[in-house]
């Protein structure tokens, strides 16, 4: 004969052993989660900074006079971000980098060799600093090919 305690007893083993199984793959499965979250962020923060890449290589293989305006995002996924472009340096490749304040990472991506000049509202680099930043508050960036080299430059400083 089982007695009422018992029964009890093992009601509330059993709910405990079920509640640590529920508990333990709740937190796996939210873990893993998060991990996928973060991977998902660096890759758009690396695709957003290959936009810059590939809108100022478009405009060193294109023929003179060609003209771009690259229109982005002030912030990305809500955070602030940087990005700089370093010139050529005597027949080296030049670099187009942005830096995310969020997770402090960064990115470099190889633009070509050509040279590049600052225009309006784009910082002027200051040795030893030898980039130049654009504003992302602007929220466009306009790419020119002159023939020799790339004017970086942006309306509303």
């Amino acid at each position: 004969m089982i007695l009422k305690g018992q029964v009890a007893t093992e009601f509330f083993v059993y709910s405990s052993v079920f509640l640590i199984v529920v508990l333990s793959a709740y937190s796996v499965i939210f873990f893993v989660q998060n991990i996928e979250k973060s991977n998902m962020d660096l890759l758009y923060v690396k695709s957003f900074g290959e936009n810059f890449a590939v809108h100022i290589n478009t405009a060193m293989n294109a023929q003179e006079g060609f003209n771009y305006t690259m229109k982005f995002d002030k912030r990305i996924l809500g955070k602030e971000y940087r990005v700089l472009f370093r010139p050529t340096e005597s027949g080296k490749n030049a670099f187009t980098f942005i830096s995310w304040s969020e997770k402090n990472i960064s990115y470099v991506y190889p633009i070509g060799n050509i040279a590049l000049l600052n225009g309006t509202c784009v910082s002027k680099p200051i040795p030893p600093k030898l980039y130049y930043e654009i504003n992302t508050n602007l929220e466009m960036v306009n790419f020119y090919n002159d023939g020799e080299k790339i004017i970086i430059s942006q309306m509303g400083c």
